[in-house]
């Protein structure tokens, strides 16, 4: 196996053989691509020396630890003369002068000898005659003789297989113990196993105690895949730590992207998604961030995951993952197995026969030189542990030989809690108290960033961190210090007020320097936990209003917010909550919205017991404004009913100081909230009335932002009256209630400009859009079609499937519903085909994996749109095609969870097939015809849904009767009979003069059927 090379750059090094003329752009383009992970060495990058090229091409093929040959139709040049037959190991007669062959073949007799692992190519294409270049021919028929050789061409698609089988190669090499990899030791089967996993898809969980080599595994194994041209997004929890046992060149490859706290949103931004996709709920998040892994074959890794602290939307994520992911995946690391993931891949210390190079790649990297007997001890007492061998070899001069075995006294290298001790234990006995002190009390610091040297060194007159930079616990870069490894800041760090008092001295200092907004936040929170004093409120108020939520510093004020209030008196302290809940409700807009809204709601309800209606009127008013924000935006991830009415209690109870008269602002933006919440609840709980609540509170808040004081505020709030007209029209006076909703959003389309207000632009149209829809249904349907269309495609110019997918696909659903309504009454085909693009268009963002709802209400769309154009235009292929697309849809509509729309689509598959029977196989579709109707009516019972009911025995009736035309005329017509009959009993006379008089001449037409008359 290969040597250990202090000066490889990579994982690996890779030599190119070929000719140079004649595949100079393959080889750059391989080059390149190799050189993705791995160290690429050809003759392109040999620095001239002025030694002969043969010898210069071996001793850095020999320094390699794969080689690659191309064999081409061009020979290329001959070695005039051995230089290295004193050292090489070939069988070859070039030594003794008998015969001169050339450059790649001298390399390829090389690589042999040494025992290099290798891949040769032959390329592919017309080559000359074996008169014309014997020795061409020769070359190739040696090495045809003694291995198997792919045919390959001068193409991308050749230059991609070279680099898989490489890839493919190096894994297998290594699990056979042929090659060894840089700074790598052990993990033979692990990383076969990994790389098979993350292949595959769905997502991956390695496992292990804190420094065992977890990232180091999976940067190993992304680092391949980079090789393939994969996509890497590597992301985790932030750390102030040089690296870890890993490689330190990981960063530049894989460019690591981390978070102080990783929520769904950073995600978002690592994934480059539009930050208003934020905006969405969690579901569609999640969604969108699968659809993006998918589409472009992503490999997410999110480093560090803790089973104890993951958020709830991450582990939604991994779980949709586990089934929906097959082009991308996901990869995580964590020190306690979360179980979440399909494959799970648990690590233990390395194995015992690795142990001795372990032990001396630490070694090399730290620059010690250990003698054989000191080597052994150290892998005896490391057990395998990458971290714990890491320790020992680097204070070893410090611990001595002879203690050892004292350190591992009593631990288990199993338990993570047992390796931290064990590495406390070698800092206590490698560092005087002083440096030992030292780098506890810098742990404060790191927890928030690391070090700047320059405002150490002019703080502390004891010089300590060159103890624990020489005993390698911390490392000095670009004038940070830093751990060494990522282990070290969660083992010594100790929350105790001893331990702040370096971090207020180094905050104090550096905002003398910089003087930023971060670092006095950092500055009091360290004076909260050493000292307290009074002004350390006074002056976070006035920071508070400075900062936006979505600075890094925000998510360190409850921290800061929870230290204050131990120390306030009673009113200080309700007011110091009542910022807590402001800074949780600011928050949530960005991250963990569930979570944040209920801490938020804890803090405003902490505040309202000492700040009250009759005490401290106006201060109540706003905590019970902002409480029913956090109230209205919780309701609408869980339990709506509930939640809604609540927010509209709190915002009841803040009116009762915000009065027009003496508070117009507050009072209109409370009614606005107020209007907002009554709508939510409208939608799931007494339509009408809260519908009437909401438009009167909305209309309240009218009285105040007029269009030429509050523009903004009064086509938000117009867009809003709109919204809720809409809901209503959904349950009585359609026609008015509509007609309403389309005035109030042509109101804030007078703000809401394409230019200015794009989004909210796109929004109102969309709305305006649904709204005449809904009006081209009772009234004028060809001028509202046309209008709403319009409307939609207004949305479109600024709603494009790249930046707004989910607005896109929702956009085009409502386009392809409207063209479906206004083919209802003129130009049947062009209309439905223009339909049925539109919802095609959806369903590019609608898959069955992300959103299976959307995707089989689009379905179920697309096939009533098929199902119209059969009517007039090419009746099978269509009908075939409707029949197809309701089945997609019934994949998700089942019975139990969805009754009424798996009813409708069963309804809709009966109407396709009776159609469908009309012109072939009409025993058989008019049975399938059957069977759909009587699915239908499984859910369509005449006590729960009589219409529903009545209707679908009517069509059940027409199905019967035209299987009567062609077999068991006598019980088809009696069961038709029956049907017609059950649906004359809801459809009376009395109650439904337009329908009765259909089903009796239904009824009529077969009975004349059934006695044979004309």
């Amino acid at each position: 196996m290969n040597r250990i090379n202090k000066k490889r750059k990579g994982v690996l090094s890779v030599f190119l053989s070929s000719t140079f003329r004649d595949l100079k752009d393959e080889r750059a383009e391989l080059l390149k691509q190799i050189g993705k992970a791995f160290e690429a060495v050809g003759m392109e990058v040999f620095i001239p020396t002025g030694e002969p090229s043969q010898k210069r091409a071996l001793d850095e093929l020999l320094k390699c630890d794969v080689v690659i040959f191309l064999i081409s139709p061009y020979y290329g040049s001959n070695v005039e003369l051995c230089v290295y037959k004193d050292s090489c190991k070939a069988d070859c007669d070039m030594k003794t002068g008998k015969e001169k062959i050339s450059y790649t073949w001298c390399e390829y007799r090389f690589s042999l000898a040494e025992k290099k692992p290798h891949m040769c190519y032959i390329i592919d294409e017309t080559w000359p005659s074996r008169d014309g270049s014997p020795n061409l021919w020769k070359f190739r028929d040696e090495i045809e003789s003694i291995e198997y050789c792919p045919r390959i061409k001068r193409d991308n698609e050749s230059i991609q297989k070279v680099v898989e089988d490489l890839v493919s190669n190096v894994i297998k090499w290594y699990s056979e113990k042929k090659i060894n990899l840089g700074n790598f030791v052990g993990r033979r089967e692990e990383l076969k196993d990994l790389f098979e996993k993350v292949g595959s898809g769905r997502c991956t969980e390695v496992s292990g105690v804190g420094g065992i080599g977890k990232t180091t595994l999976c940067e190993l194994v992304l680092s391949l895949y980079k090789i393939f041209g994969k996509k890497i997004i590597y992301t985790g929890i932030e750390g102030t730590y040089s690296s870890g046992t890993g490689y330190e060149w990981a960063s530049k490859i894989l460019a690591p992207k981390h978070f102080r706290y990783l929520s769904i949103d950073d995600l978002i931004d690592c994934l480059v998604l539009p930050s208003e996709m934020k905006k969405e709920n969690t579901e569609s998040k999640i969604n969108l961030i699968l659809s993006k892994l998918n589409s472009k074959g992503i490999i997410l890794f999110i480093d560090n995951i803790k089973a104890d602290e993951i958020d709830e939307s991450l582990k939604k994520l991994i779980r949709k993952g586990n089934n929906a992911l097959r082009n991308g995946s996901i990869l995580f690391t964590s020190k306690k197995e979360t179980r979440l993931a399909y494959y799970r891949l648990p690590l233990d210390v390395i194995e015992e026969n690795e142990r001795d190079r372990l032990v001396e790649i630490i070694a090399c990297r730290l620059g010690k030189k250990l003698n054989q007997e000191d080597a052994v001890k150290i892998g005896e007492v490391g057990e395998g542990h990458p971290v714990a061998t890491y320790l020992l070899v680097s204070n070893l001069e410090r611990v001595g030989i002879s203690n050892l075995e004292n350190f591992k006294q009593g631990l288990d290298f199993a338990s993570d809690e047992d390796v931290q001790e064990y590495i406390l234990r070698v800092f206590e006995t490698s560092l005087s108290q002083d440096a030992y002190d030292f780098v506890k009390n810098i742990s404060v610091i790191t927890m928030f960033e690391p070090v700047d040297f320059q405002i150490l060194n002019k703080i502390l007159d004891k010089k300590v961190w060159g103890e624990a930079i020489d005993a390698k616990i911390m490392k000095l870069e670009n004038d940070k210090l830093l751990w060494a490894l990522d282990q070290f800041q969660d083992v010594i760090f100790e929350d105790v007020p001893e331990n702040y008092c370096l971090a207020l001295r180094y905050y104090q200092e550096k905002l003398k320097k910089e003087g930023k907004i971060e670092d006095e936040i950092k500055f009091l929170f360290c004076k909260c936990k050493t000292n307290y004093e009074e002004n350390i409120y006074i002056r976070f108020r006035n920071l508070y209003s400075l900062i936006e939520p979505i600075e890094h510093t925000y998510e360190l004020l409850p921290m800061l917010i929870n230290e204050i209030i131990k120390n306030l008196e009673k009113k200080e302290r309700a007011y110091a909550f009542f910022l807590l809940g402001d800074v949780y409700n600011k928050l949530s807009n960005y991250k963990e919205t569930a979570e944040n809204r209920k801490k938020a709601i804890k803090a405003y309800k902490e505040a309202l017991k000492v700040i009250t209606f009759e005490r401290f009127p106006v201060q109540y008013a706003m905590i019970q404004n902002n409480l029913g924000i956090a109230y209205g935006t919780l309701a609408e991830v869980e339990d709506t009913v509930e939640n809604c009415e609540k927010a509209i209690k709190a915002y009841n109870e803040a009116l009762k100081v915000y009065t027009h008269n003496f508070f117009p602002m507050d009072y209109a933006m409370t009614q606005n909230n107020l209007g907002t919440a009554y709508r939510k609840l409208a939608e799931v709980k007494d339509t009408v009335e809260n519908c009437e609540k909401a438009i009167k509170a909305f209309n309240e808040a009218l009285k105040v932002y007029t269009p030429d004081r509050f523009p903004i505020d009064y086509a938000k709030t117009q867009n809003n009256l709109g919204t809720t007209y809409g809901t209503l029209a959904e349950v009585e006076d359609t026609v008015e209630n509509c007609e309403k909703a389309i005035k109030a959003y042509n109101e804030a389309l007078k703000v809401y400009t394409h230019n200015f207000f794009p989004m909210d632009y796109a929004m109102t149209q969309n709305n305006l859009g649904t709204a005449y829809r809904k009006l081209a249904e009772v009234k004028d349907t060809v001028e509202n079609c046309e209008k709403a269309i319009k409307a939609f495609n207004e949305a479109l110019k600024v709603y494009t499937p790249d930046r707004f997918p989910i607005d896109y696909a929702k956009t085009q659903n409502n386009l392809g519903t409207t063209y479906g309504t206004l083919a209802e009454v003129e130009d049947t085909v062009e209309n439905c085909e223009k339909a049925i693009k539109a919802y095609n268009e959806a369903l590019k963002v609608y898959t069955h994996n992300f959103f299976p709802m959307d995707y089989a209400m689009t379905q179920n769309n697309l096939g009533t749109a098929y199902r119209k154009l059969a009517e007039v235009k090419d009746t099978v292929e269509n009908c075939e095609k409707a029949i197809k697309a309701y089945n997609e849809a019934l994949k998700f509509y089942i019975p139990d969870r969805f009754p009424m729309l798996y009813a409708k689509t069963q309804n809709n598959i009966g109407a396709a097939y009776r159609t469908l029977a009309e012109v072939k196989d009409t025993a058989e579709n008019c049975k399938k015809a059957i069977k759909a109707f009587n699915e239908t009516l499984k859910v369509y019972i005449p006590n729960r849904f009589p219409i529903d009911y009545a209707m679908t025995q009517n069509n059940l009736g027409t199905a019967y009767n035209k299987l009567a035309e062609v077999e068991g005329k006598a019980e088809n017509c009696e069961n038709a009979i029956k049907a017609y009959n059950e649906a004359l009993k809801v459809f009376t006379k009395e109650e439904f003069p337009e329908i009765y008089p259909l089903v009796v001449e239904n009824l009529k037409n077969l009975l004349r059927f059934c006695r044979g008359d004309k």
